[in-house]
């Protein structure tokens, strides 16, 4: 490949991968609160989650690890943005490459006392949410919902009142949230058995159930040969699972070691054959990627094949690297940056 071509790929590719691509997944969470269900003066606007308990006219609700779902309570003056949890493979735990920020050290004043760094809030676990008459309720399926149609095990949103305060969360109106289908967690594994696992989250999240069935599939990143026996206490994993109840899901998918380096690999389809595709990455290197037993992974689909692949396309592969070959064990399809559905402003490659 010569020295043009080499620099054209590199900044199609740049344009796209900011910070490079990985392996998503999804932790439930939010702002702290005060403990035993009660308000915090931070909390307004909304709060999701899943009820707990109808108590009277009281909503119990439960808003950390609930299955991708996550507490939006913003506090007015604060930075409102969404709490990302470091995830296997995404490049945003500490300590991962390109992404750490350096602190100055404090520069120490005579007589002054020592600095602390403020403790971080264990994620919300219960909020009480009061109704009353004023309140309504989105129900799908119901035309005139009351606040008896509600049920424990609903997944629900809450619209707070401006009557809310730090003494009482008042509820404008309640909306039943559709069970998701599928959702993505990470985090340790401990507890390992034939029937499942338990996966702790990151900053204090609750632990979840993990069960594994007979359509589990397992990806050890880097060795096409690893089978589910192959997981062990305190690996990290990416898993894809069905929600089952609260904290319980069946796995559809367990990826462990996806950060693993020598094992991912970003890039932009120039050539699709059967089952296999070529891909240049941004170092002006060619792959040629062996697709033919990957799982193709689309958000929490599953689903997705070898058609899915097309010419000008950005992907993420997982697997093992032989020389310039790759037997491919995953494969996220990205944008496209060259002829149809390109974006705008992209180099566009030229045959």
């Amino acid at each position: 490949m010569n020295t043009l071509k080499k620099l054209a790929v590199g900044a199609a590719i740049a344009s796209v991968l900011v910070g490079g691509a990985g392996v998503a997944s999804a932790q439930s969470g939010g702002p702290g609160g005060r403990p035993g269900g009660q308000p915090d003066q931070r909390m307004r606007g909304m709060v999701v989650g899943v009820l707990k308990q109808v108590d009277g006219q009281a909503l119990m609700i439960s808003t950390a690890g609930i299955g991708g779902m996550q507490a939006f309570m913003p506090n007015p003056g604060a930075d409102n943005r969404a709490f990302p949890n470091p995830i296997p493979g995404s490049g945003n735990q500490p300590g991962a490459p390109g992404q750490a920020k350096k602190t100055p050290a404090p520069v120490a004043t005579p007589n002054a006392p020592p600095q602390q760094r403020p403790p971080i809030a264990p994620p919300q676990r219960e909020v009480r949410v009061t109704t009353n008459v004023s309140t309504t309720y989105l129900i799908p399926g119901k035309t005139a919902a009351t606040l008896a149609d509600l049920k424990a095990g609903d997944r629900v949103a809450v619209l707070l009142s401006a009557e809310s305060d730090q003494n009482a969360l008042i509820a404008k109106s309640v909306a039943v949230m559709p069970a998701p289908a599928a959702v993505q967690l990470g985090g340790k594994v401990s507890g390992v058995s034939a029937s499942g696992f338990t996966l702790s989250g990151p900053r204090n999240a609750p632990q979840q159930q993990i069960k594994i069935v007979a359509g589990t599939r397992f990806v050890s990143a880097g060795d096409p040969a690893a089978t589910i026996s192959s997981l062990q206490n305190d690996d990290q994993v990416m898993v894809i699972a069905k929600p089952m109840g609260e904290q319980v899901f069946e796995a559809q998918l367990i990826l462990s070691k996806a950060d693993k380096r020598d094992a991912g690999f970003s890039g932009l389809v120039v050539n699709v054959s059967g089952s296999t595709f070529t891909l240049w990455q941004m170092n002006g290197s060619a792959l040629t990627v062996d697709a033919s037993k990957a799982i193709f992974q689309q958000g929490n689909d599953l689903s997705g094949s070898i058609s899915d692949i097309q010419v000008g396309m950005m992907v993420r592969v997982i697997g093992a690297r032989d020389g310039d070959k790759v037997n491919a064990q995953i494969v996220q399809p990205g944008p496209a940056v060259a002829g149809k559905g390109a974006a705008p402003g992209v180099m566009r490659m030229r045959k």
